[in-house]
Formats: C-alpha cells, sequence, structure tokens
C-alpha cells in the first residue's frame, strides 16, 4: 500500500515516493546506499536479502531484472502501445537502426518512428544525443512514453549484448 511516484536506481536521484533498486554493478553495490537512499525520502527498497530498513523492502532475486517491468508499469506499459523493433549483433546496428527508422517514418523530422541507439535518440522526430547504446530501464520506460506522447507509433532500438546480459 506504498505511494511509489519514481524508481531510481542511483541513490543521488531519490526523491520523497521513491522505489530504490538496489543494483549490484561490478564495482559498487547499492545495498551499501540504501540508508542514504531512505534518508533522501525512499518510500521502498527492491533488494536481494533483507536489509531491515525503516520502509518496506521487496526481496527479489535479480534487482536489476526486476527494474524493467516495474519501469515499465510506472510508465503506463509503452511498449504495448508502440511496434517494437530491436536489432543487435557485433557491426551495423547504427546503420540498421538508421535504415529501418525511415523505412517506418520517411520524414526523419516528423513523429512516427522513434529511435533509441548509440548515436542519438529520436522522439516525435527531435534527435537527442544519446548517453549509451542501451539506457537503463527506468530510462528506457520513460523514453518509451515520452515516444507516444510526441505521436510515434513505432521504435527502432539498438539492443546491445551487454544490456541483454543484465535485462
Amino acid at each position: 500500500d506504498t505511494a511509489i511516484r519514481a524508481l531510481a536506481f542511483d541513490h543521488r536521484e531519490v526523491a520523497p515516493g521513491t522505489a530504490f533498486f538496489c543494483v549490484r554493478g561490478l564495482t559498487r553495490d547499492g545495498h551499501d546506499f540504501a540508508a542514504e537512499a531512505v534518508a533522501a525520502g525512499a518510500a521502498a527498497l527492491i533488494v536481494d536479502h533483507p536489509l531491515a530498513s525503516d520502509v518496506p523492502e521487496v526481496v527479489v532475486d535479480d534487482v536489476r531484472a526486476s527494474m524493467a517491468p516495474a519501469a515499465a508499469a510506472l510508465a503506463g506499459d509503452p511498449t504495448a502501445a508502440l511496434t517494437m523493433i530491436g536489432i543487435t549483433g557485433t557491426s551495423g546496428k547504427t546503420t540498421t537502426s538508421y535504415l529501418t527508422a525511415a523505412l517506418l517514418a520517411p520524414d526523419a523530422r516528423q513523429p512516427g518512428c522513434g529511435m533509441v541507439g548509440t548515436v542519438a535518440t529520436r522522439i516525435g522526430g527531435a534527435e537527442h544525443e544519446a548517453v549509451r547504446t542501451t539506457p537503463e530501464a527506468i530510462a528506457l520506460q520513460q523514453t518509451f512514453a515520452a515516444m507516444l506522447r510526441a505521436g510515434d507509433t513505432a521504435c527502432v532500438m539498438e539492443v546491445s549484448s551487454h544490456a541483454l546480459t543484465l535485462h
């Protein structure tokens, strides 16, 4: 019965009403930042082992994997309304993404086909510089929701093998 208004896996992005995902990384463990997240207003923690904090904890087998369905639900499940095309492989993802998006939306400046990739993210015909090939689930679902609001009906997405491994 806890109200959740936002999701975060970086304790510095926690505001009141945020569910904080204690993701284990290669060099840092999000569980080590749980107390800071709670102090910043986290309403709940998603953990892989109990921490006995002062907020509700949801214990899951894989914290990172649990971010994707939670992010989709909070964003209103935007991929249910978008035609999704994922492109993966060793080389050629960017070229193939641009060609596929051009087939789906011949005028790239108009809404129709959003794009998430290594070079850029396109939402409603406007391109923005990309931060990484495949953003984390929370940002990705927010991007999909923005595509829908901007009038996109499809999304072409570069999907790194690393992202597939990390869910």
